[in-house]
């Protein structure tokens, strides 16, 4: 009997030491496997890369010599290093980045091809800041036995008034948030900023300060937060808040790897919103990883839409949840460098290099009237013009409601920025900033986002009449381009004391505070007219509106050699407006080129035209006060072939 217990011991053991065998030779087959796996995506992922690089230009989009990645350790970084074969130059934030023996397009074409490693390597691209920067010539930062902010007083600061930041600070000041500034740094004790600074970091070398030597860092800080009532320089917009300075660059050139760890750092440093006054054209999916996973964090991120006088999409600013900043000028025209285009959600003061008669701004009196005035390096001033001014001022108007709003500062996640941007949309004014055929449609208004009072109405007494219950309104379709009243569709809702209006989905259409909707894309789309009651905004109506995309022919060349040299010729503009019933009236572009006779309907063109020129389409009058018919709807291109 013992013999026999032994051997059924025995052989149960020899079983289960099997069994262990084989499970471990499946675990690693399937280890195997899936290293494998992650080896051909990371192949893939540098593949995609490279196909990027072609047009670029070495040296000015990309660095040639580096690369980096994303490491969750220095020792992973040191060991993901050896695979390249290459030098690993710095890891902070969770960013590694590698020197290179060759140049990056042969390393990722190797790369690729072998699948030496499952962490993918990512070209060092380069985002530039380009607002263009003015030392102050004189003095005039302190008056001896003042005890106002000079520059402030004597209207140096014409942006304050330009977005009502007067009526804002009845409300706040942006106490209580804290806004990172990624940047060239700042002046860590200039006497406007030295006092609002919480905190800084250099990602360029982590041990050393944030100091600014370049001036815009300390520029877009004090625009956001300079300190008022110290009787010293000017004010911010949000003089309330806290900065968080995180120097990414020391003159303007912004490696990627660089931004990608401020913004990792910045979120682990629990900031209420970031400042990003840069950008450049290319894409990044690490970058857009980063945007993200800041989002998720509850961070507002603000970034400028760009300085090229283009429609081109910018980066960061172009990422879905970064608010966009255009730029417009004190005479309330885009600013001639501004980026526009439907990726951009606002416009803010960031000035120009020009007078309202086109003159460059030369005297103290133009820069006064026109340049935007910030902190400087050494406890300077000095004038700048940009969309990085403009987004600045924005990332403070989100510090001012985040501060006003304790319903919105409260919210978790992703839907706190995405609040905010919807805010400060929604309360935007419904101006046309305009330059050329260069179009941005609503400026920021911080009176209206804070909720603010612009006048002698008490819009928070109580009010005892019984709600009006709910209604809907019937579908109404819209057109992208349009820009209308829409308050038309909420007569009979019974509202009283203040009213605004709330687009669920800003991405289909924009609405102002007053009721004016921007159509953006085709889709459905909700409108809430809201009624302030007690302190509390309620729904007391809504709107369901349907946006069709129109049909509209986007190029029409034209044979200079069979016109007539006697006369013009005439086209038919019916051609351009197929998929609509109603009547256009037609806006040459102000070159000459074209003529539209009102009389006869026809477009009229100069024999003598070259080039290429734009033509746009108004719908329902030529009249200023008609809604329907103040917003050019149609652009179309036309070439003159010779």
């Amino acid at each position: 009997m013992r013999r026999e217990r032994i051997k059924k011991i025995t052989a149960l053991v020899i079983a289960l030491s099997m069994s262990v065998s084989l499970e471990g030779t499946l675990f690693a087959a399937e280890s195997r496997e899936m290293l494998d796996d992650r080896k051909a995506d990371a192949a893939e992922q540098m593949q995609e890369a490279l196909n990027t690089l072609d047009d670029l230009e070495k040296d000015r989009d990309y660095d040639v010599d580096q690369a980096f990645f994303i490491a969750g350790s220095e020792e992973e970084a040191a060991r993901v290093a050896d695979e390249y074969n290459a030098e690993l130059v710095k890891y902070n934030d969770g960013v590694a980045v590698l020197a290179l023996d060759e140049d990056i397009q042969t390393v990722l074409q190797r790369a690729s091809e072998e699948e030496i490693s499952e962490t993918p390597l990512y070209p060092e691209l380069i985002r530039e800041i380009d607002d263009d920067i003015v030392s102050m010539t004189d003095s005039y930062v302190t008056i001896k036995g003042q005890t106002e902010d000079p520059y402030f007083k004597y209207g140096y600061q014409w942006f304050h008034n330009s977005v009502y930041n007067g009526f804002a600070w009845d409300v706040t000041e942006g106490d209580g948030v804290t806004v990172a500034v990624l940047d060239t740094g700042a002046d860590l004790d200039h006497d406007d900023l030295k006092n609002r600074i919480v905190g800084s970091y250099n990602v360029l070398d982590p041990e050393s300060d944030a100091e600014d030597t370049d001036g815009h860092g300390s520029h877009i800080a004090g625009l956001i937060a300079a300190e008022k009532g110290n009787a010293y320089g000017g004010i911010g917009i949000a003089p309330g808040a806290e900065l968080y300075i995180v120097k990414i660059t020391e003159n303007g050139s912004i490696r990627l790897s660089d931004e990608i760890a401020g913004i990792n750092h910045a979120v682990e440093a629990g900031v209420d919103v970031i400042n990003m006054s840069f950008g450049s054209t290319q894409k990044s999916e690490l970058e857009k990883k980063a945007i993200e996973n800041a989002l998720e964090a509850g961070i507002v991120l603000v970034a400028s839409a760009g300085d090229g006088s283009s429609e081109e999409e910018i980066y960061p600013a172009a990422y879905d949840g970064v608010i966009s900043v255009a730029s417009y000028t004190s005479y309330e025209t885009l600013s001639s460098f501004s980026n526009y285009g439907d990726y951009v959600d606002i416009a803010a003061p960031g000035g120009d290099l020009y007078t309202s008669e086109q003159k460059m701004l030369e005297t103290p009196e133009e820069w006064k009237a026109n340049g935007i005035l910030s902190c400087g390096i050494n406890n300077g001033y000095s004038w700048m013009v940009g969309t990085g001014q403009a987004s600045a001022i924005v990332s403070a108007a989100a510090a001012l409601l985040l501060s006003a709003d304790e319903e919105i500062a409260g919210l978790e996640g992703e839907e706190r920025p995405e609040e905010v941007l919807e805010s400060i949309t929604g309360t935007a004014d419904e101006v046309e900033y305009v330059y050329g055929d260069h179009i941005v449609t609503g400026g920021l208004n911080n009176a209206e986002l804070v909720g603010a009072d612009m006048d002698d109405e008490d819009d928070d007494e109580e009010d005892d009449e019984e709600d009006e219950e709910d209604f809907w309104i019937n579908d109404s379709t819209l057109t992208p381009g349009q820009k209308i009243d829409i308050t038309y569709l909420f007569d009979g809702a019974g509202a009283s004391g203040k009213i605004r209006y709330r687009s669920m989905d800003n991405k289909i259409a924009r609405v102002s505070n007053k009721g004016i909707l921007s159509p953006k894309k085709p889709g459905e789309v909700q409108i809430n007219m809201e009624n302030k009651k007690s302190g509390k905004w309620t729904t007391v109506s809504s709107a369901n509106l349907t946006i069709e995309m129109p049909v509209v022919q986007k190029k029409y060349e034209i044979d200079m050699k069979s016109l007539s040299m006697n006369g013009v010729t005439e086209i038919n503009p019916d051609i351009f407006v197929t998929g609509t019933s109603r009547k256009a009236y037609w806006i040459p572009s102000n070159d000459f080129k074209l003529f539209w006779d009102e009389e006869t309907g026809k477009i009229e063109v100069d024999p003598l035209a070259r080039g290429t020129v734009k033509l746009y389409a108004v719908f329902g009058s030529c009249d200023i006060s008609d809604p329907e018919g103040t917003r050019k709807k149609y652009k179309v291109k036309i070439k003159f072939i010779w």
